[in-house]
């Protein structure tokens, strides 16, 4: 798998002309050693997934929570992401293709995340909207007992005013909805578009493999 912008190593200034054989050789193997450390810590397989999805009509489209995804926290007092995650995040972008969508509770701070992604050199994370509904608020506990339904509404509302309101849900790109929550229920239409994670964990290889897996299956 091609490693994207955030996962390669980090550039080595450039040697004086004296020198340049050798540390060009030098730096050579440290960018080895260090893509293939790289290599066996996200690789999720994705790569042979990624020839049908970048084919599609229109990119794929990943439903994005963030708390409980991105960091360890069900619910966090502020906006919190971990290197790791986003890391592996950018790699399910730059292998599928696949553009994201916000239906986090932080969703109204939509340009302050890509730059977040952006200072991460995660380059490949290209977030194009939002979903409707309210803000993180003090009384967010009480939403999560409608999050459910809700967010189902607020992803259904979206893709009908992107792609026009239909029955037929063929006429939707490929998506995949990732949470830390039940936003999902078990038996729903949607169930095999849904992959959930664990709060305290967030977002891991065997996930990422999950939501690949469902983008190219449904």
């Amino acid at each position: 798998m091609t490693l994207s912008s955030c996962a390669r190593a980090s550039s080595v200034p450039r040697a004086s002309s004296s020198c340049s054989h050798s540390s060009s050789s030098s730096r050579s193997r440290r960018e080895k050693n260090t893509n293939r450390s790289l290599t066996k810590r996200y690789n999720f397989n994705a790569s042979s997934f990624s020839e049908n999805l970048r084919n599609s009509a229109a990119r794929p489209i990943i439903f994005l929570d963030i708390d409980g995804v991105l960091n360890r926290t069900a619910t966090a007092p502020q906006l919190i992401v971990e290197r790791d995650k986003v890391v592996i995040l950018n790699e399910i972008c730059a292998s599928t293709g696949a553009e994201v969508v916000l239906t986090t509770y932080w969703r109204h701070f939509e340009e302050y995340i890509s730059y977040i992604f952006m200072r991460h050199d995660c380059l490949e994370i290209d977030v194009v909207g939002a979903t409707d509904g309210k803000p993180h608020l003090a009384d967010s506990v009480h939403h999560d007992l409608h999050v459910s339904t809700n967010r189902i509404q607020e992803i259904k509302r979206y893709l009908d005013m992107r792609f026009g309101e239909n029955d037929n849900e063929k006429k939707y790109p490929k998506f995949v909805i990732v949470d830390d929550k039940q936003v999902v229920n078990k038996g729903h239409e949607w169930s095999n578009r849904f992959v959930r994670t664990k709060s305290n964990i967030g977002l891991t290889n065997e996930r990422a493999q999950r939501m690949i897996e469902s983008l190219e299956r449904v």
